[in-house]
């Protein structure tokens, strides 16, 4: 059923109803539903072909509905918001006070990762992160969320190697040496 659903906004991202369809299954009291219908809007998300087609049309939509539910459905809406990027941006709020809320709990570190995810831009999270207890078995999970977070910004493209402001590497330039002629 659900899939269904989702091949339908595949293959017409402003099916509205077959989308409205999905987003309302994440309300089901049957988690197995929920996060299977959070599953279909991830795959809805997945592939440079789906993000550029499908995620501006259905992004305004589908996000601010899984994190509405990241509490109910958990792992599966993490999993499905790193998909939809920076669409995120705007929900930070809600999901460090999911953080807050439940610090211990599962929730609290299903929104600590969606917010991982969106690297630097989530620098202003890391007091609520950092205020999670941290036991043995969490430790690590902790170090790396907080490692995404505070990852340098890497440009999207090499240097031009013309740019003047591009320092050629020791020895390159000069006349071409004897040898490669061997």
């Amino acid at each position: 059923m659900r899939s269904g659903h989702r091949d339908r906004v595949q293959s017409n991202p402003h099916d509205d109803v077959s989308l409205s369809a999905l987003i309302h299954f994440l309300d089901s009291a049957d988690k197995f539903l929920a996060s299977n219908a959070a599953a279909c809007l991830r795959q809805l998300a997945e592939g440079g072909k789906n993000k550029r087609e499908i995620v501006p049309i259905i992004g305004g939509r589908v996000v601010p509905a899984l994190v509405a539910h990241i509490e109910d459905v958990g792992r599966e809406t993490t999993n499905s918001l790193r998909e939809y990027g920076r669409l995120v941006l705007p929900y930070k709020r809600q999901l460090i006070a999911a953080i807050q809320k439940h610090p211990t709990a599962d929730t609290g570190w299903f929104a600590a990762e969606a917010l991982a995810n969106l690297g630097p831009d989530a620098k202003d999270a890391l007091p609520a992160i950092e205020a999670m207890p941290i036991y043995d078995t969490n430790r690590r999970l902790m170090r790396d969320l907080i490692a995404k977070i505070n990852a340098p910004v890497m440009p999207n493209q090499l240097p031009d190697p013309t740019s003047s402001s591009v320092t050629p590497p020791a020895g390159a330039g000069g006349a071409p040496s004897g040898a490669a002629d061997h």
